[in-house]
């Protein structure tokens, strides 16, 4: 799958969106049942668009193949408002009589019609331009910071020493150089395993300053980003962002939401504070002058602390979690529980090697399918997250889901490709 071909594939999708737009604008149907079809096949000629975008824009590994991706976004960015905005289609749905719909094709025209409205359909033109291109510079920010995140992978040097604690397939992994020093990535596999365990606080810190430093340019863009976002909900006519975009969700408002943090952090805050005592505790019993614990600092204490109180110790855990007997396990045990096939097939293209495929049965009737791209790369989206490819639509096209994670690559290692216990929980989850 090629940068040409994804820009070819979008610009044509994007015109077939365009002309059902025209025909509906220009001759919407009297009868609310196709009126509403018409609505819903657009609307799905434009998920089938933006949804596949948005995988291979987070896993394609030639750059010009995002780019490509972008460009296509911020086209379909301004369809879709301008689809939003569209005064025919407003009018039409709007001089429907909702008493007579049933209950789904009511619950439908009150959403669509709330979409259109957030959009700016009641404002002037003027007003409307601005709040298209306002959308238009979030899609490109938002890019712009996404793709920061996934092209900068830091490299750290440290001695050999802060290896020490570490299992022994990970120190296997990583020998000296003739400095005597070893090179640990920011990708989370590599990262992982010494965070947990390495007993070197300041590699431990190294590493987490590196990571966290990713991206320096990403905090003008979130500024840019905020500024631009409120200055969209100011033009919508609502006093924040935060009260445009908590409108349509079920916590409602702002003043909710506070109030829901306020509750949950009242809650959390006597077993945080007990189970913070309980890691300084063990630390200060290493060195009786440490006075905090740093964010570096957690993930080797509770895993210390389960090793003491559980007598759970995850690096003796590791040999047993080797990677493709994981992965195997876990389609075995989904097909045992849910009476399901997954069977691996060749498609007609795909955007690299790793990416394995499986079309799923339920019963024995398709159901639909999955693709697992599981390993780090550079350009790669750097966590873990089930990407919506193509959505399911009874008797027209079968759902297809993408779980993009970065899972220890059985490819790469220099030993077995071993998982860490919270991996696994990971990918079942």
């Amino acid at each position: 799958m090629t940068a040409e071909e994804i820009r070819t594939r979008g610009e044509s999708r994007l015109a077939d969106v365009r002309d059902r737009l025209a025909r509906l604008e220009a001759d919407a149907p009297k009868d609310s049942d196709a009126l509403l079809r018409d609505v819903d096949e657009l609307q799905l000629a434009m998920t089938n668009v933006t949804s596949q975008l948005g995988v291979l824009v987070n896993v394609h590994p030639d750059l010009a193949a995002r780019e490509a991706c972008e460009k296509i976004q911020l086209e379909a960015t301004k369809l879709n408002v301008r689809i939003a905005q569209s005064r025919p289609i407003y009018d039409a749905l709007s001089a429907i009589d909702q008493g007579k719909l049933d209950p789904h094709a009511r619950r439908a025209v009150e959403l669509t019609l709330m979409d259109m409205k957030r959009a700016g359909i009641a404002l002037d033109e003027t007003k409307r331009k601005h709040a298209q291109e306002l959308r238009e510079r979030i899609t490109q920010l938002s890019q712009t910071y996404s793709r920061n995140l996934r092209d900068d992978v830091r490299t750290v040097e440290l001695p050999l020493s802060a290896l020490e604690g570490t299992p022994a397939d990970y120190r296997g992994a990583h020998p000296a150089g003739a400095d005597g020093m070893v090179k640990v990535t920011t990708d989370p596999p590599d990262m992982a395993p010494l965070m947990a365990y390495s007993k070197d606080a300041a590699a431990r810190l190294a590493l987490s300053k590196a990571y966290f430093d990713r991206a320096r340019g990403n905090i003008e863009v979130f500024d840019q980003l905020r500024h631009a976002r409120h200055e969209l909900a100011q033009a919508l006519g609502y006093p924040s962002f935060a009260a445009y975009n908590l409108e349509d969700k079920m916590m409602g408002s702002p003043e909710n939401l506070d109030r829901f943090l306020d509750d949950v952090r009242a809650a959390a805050k006597a077993p945080a504070e007990r189970q913070y005592a309980a890691l300084l505790d063990i630390a200060r019993r290493e060195d009786p002058s440490t006075q905090r614990i740093g964010a570096w600092d957690t993930q080797y204490y509770v895993a210390r602390a389960k090793d003491e109180r559980f007598h759970f110790d995850p690096r003796e855990v590791r040999p047993y979690l080797e990677y493709n007997s994981v992965r195997q396990a876990i389609l075995d045990l989904a097909a045992q529980l849910f009476d399901l096939t997954f069977t691996p097939y060749e498609p007609e293209e795909t955007w690299h090697e790793d990416a394995e495929h499986f079309s799923v049965t339920l019963n024995g009737k398709p159901a639909g399918f999955i693709t697992l791209d599981m390993h780090p790369r550079p350009g790669k989206n750097k966590w873990a997250t089930s990407f919506g490819y193509t959505l399911g639509l009874k008797d027209r096209q079968l759902p297809h889901n993408v779980l993009v994670c970065n899972f220890p690559d059985p490819k790469a290692s220099k030993g077995p490709a071993l998982m860490e216990h919270q991996q696994v929980v990971t990918l079942f989850h």
